[in-house]
């Protein structure tokens, strides 16, 4: 881990770039990843409101999976679960927010806590700045990006673990995941 030290600072930038009305040019100059597919992959975050709270980049790995880094700003301080959803939908509107990004992404059908989704907790600190890096060894850009897309899902509580899937709460923060540069 700890390949995306740039790249969270470079999230933070955005994140509080496109918060403030700012824009932020990007040039990539990193080799790309020998894969088949995308090399690279963001969202940017949004809450239920519509106010934006974050990005997330993913960069394919060499030998496949991806890197997932997440930065945000702004959501209620302590640890927060943070899965890939299956859909690449993020409406915040209906009796559940973000119900439209589908369930965890699960292509192999693992229980909860082995899904490849599952990507632990991001911790938010108490001026609401948050940073999380994950290698995820079994997403694959190629997958996320197929026709129905994916999304990246902040809850409100934290991700137990546990078999049933209940302990990380309300869907709080929600972005789709798109091979394009994010942009609010």
């Amino acid at each position: 881990m700890h390949r995306f030290p740039a790249v969270v600072s470079l999230a933070t930038a955005l994140v509080l770039g496109v918060s403030t009305g700012g824009s932020l040019a990007v040039n990539a100059q990193d080799a790309t990843p020998s894969t088949d597919g995308p090399a690279a992959a963001g969202a940017v975050i949004y809450d239920t409101d519509g106010q934006v709270l974050g990005v997330a980049i993913l960069s394919a790995l060499p030998d496949g999976g991806s890197t997932i880094g997440i930065t945000a700003l702004g959501l209620e301080p302590g640890e927060h679960g943070v899965h890939v959803h299956e859909t690449g939908a993020c409406d915040p509107e209906g009796e559940k927010a973000f119900t439209s990004a589908g369930g965890h992404y699960n292509p192999s059908g693992a229980e909860h806590g082995a899904h490849a989704g599952d990507l632990g907790n991001i911790t938010i600190a108490a001026d609401g700045l948050a940073s999380l890096e994950v290698d995820a060894e079994t997403v694959t850009l190629s997958e996320l990006l197929d026709a129905d897309g994916a999304a990246i899902v902040i809850h409100a509580d934290p991700d137990l673990n546990d078999p049933e899937g209940k302990s990380f709460g309300a869907r709080v923060a929600c972005g789709v995941l798109t091979s394009e540069a994010p942009s609010a």
